[in-house]
């Protein structure tokens, strides 16, 4: 996908060269990527359905997020340059506290993706069924994440990045 041949992907090194796309992102690729992420398809329609049943004063209590993001970015981001290089929070936690920590840290952090990623096939197999009424909505849900599964297999971070950026 996108003009990537099979024997470039052989060559990948490890889950490191594969998950950062051996950091050859734009700053605009990676920008676009975070916004297509924090503005997500289950997040959009929470908000709106929110804004619409509670109006201003949950358009105030949304302010909170842009206010976090303020103060992440302002100082808790530049006391974090030690972290630079790690892919993973369980790769940090297994060089502070042990190995443990780390499968600990990768189990939790696999069960909430999951949990995360299941929202987003369940809203995609809705869409496919409104779409195909006559098709269940559990065939829809599965063939909707075969989908999405695949493409991001075949074309790695790089895929999706490219799918971000056009997204937004």
């Amino acid at each position: 996908l996108f003009g990537q041949s099979m024997s470039k992907r052989d060559n990948t090194q490890g889950i490191n060269t594969y998950a950062i796309g051996n950091k050859s992102f734009s700053t605009f690729s990676l920008a676009t990527t975070i916004t297509a992420t924090w503005v997500s398809g289950s997040a959009l329609v929470l908000d709106l359905s929110e804004f619409h049943s509670e109006g201003i004063t949950y358009f105030i209590a949304s302010l909170g997020m842009c206010a976090a993001s303020v103060i992440i970015a302002c100082f808790i981001v530049p006391r974090s340059a030690s972290f630079l290089g790690k892919t993973s929070v369980a790769a940090i936690m297994g060089e502070h506290y042990g190995q443990s920590s780390r499968y600990i840290t990768s189990l939790l952090g696999t069960l909430t993706s999951c949990a995360g990623i299941a929202i987003q096939f369940k809203i995609m197999g809705d869409v496919l069924h409104i779409l195909f009424p006559a098709i269940s909505l559990w065939v829809c849900m599965f063939f909707s994440a075969a989908i999405v599964t695949f493409y991001t297999y075949s074309g790695g971070i790089k895929a999706v990045v490219k799918t971000d950026v056009i997204q937004a």
